[in-house]
Parts: C-alpha cells; sequence; structure tokens
C-alpha cells in the first residue's frame, strides 16, 4: 500500500512527504504499510528491490544519510 501523502496535514505527514520526494529525487521510492503494531516503511531502489524496510521514519532518514542523501 502506498499512501504516503504528497500534501501534509500534520507535521508528521509533513516529514514523511519530505522524505519520501527527496528519494524521490534520486530514483528511490518510500512506501509505508500499516501493520498491527504501527507503519512498516520500505525504501526501495529503482529496480524495486527493497534497500531497507524499517519501523521508524528516523530509520529510513538515517539509511538515506548512508546513501549520502540529506533527508
Amino acid at each position: 500500500m502506498d499512501d504516503i501523502p504528497l500534501a501534509a496535514d500534520s507535521e508528521y505527514e509533513a516529514a514523511i512527504a519530505r522524505v519520501a520526494n527527496k528519494a524521490a529525487v534520486y530514483g528511490l521510492r518510500l512506501t509505508r504499510r500499516p501493520t498491527p503494531v504501527g507503519q512498516l516503511y520500505t525504501l526501495a531502489g529503482p529496480s524495486g528491490r527493497p534497500l531497507t524496510r524499517r519501523p521508524y521514519l528516523a530509520d529510513i532518514q538515517t539509511t538515506l544519510r548512508r546513501l549520502g542523501i540529506d533527508a
């Protein structure tokens, strides 16, 4: 399920949108999927292969920074 907001209604959604947009500039795709305990974020490369799956947006931001992307 890809429900990443393009426009933000809250500070949290704004952060998600910023990370998703920044990733897209580099050909990456951020998706999130609801789970029984919260959200699961997946960052995928241009081929669609997942680079990482994490339950916290901050972990995705850390992964992007390791790739040299300030998000």
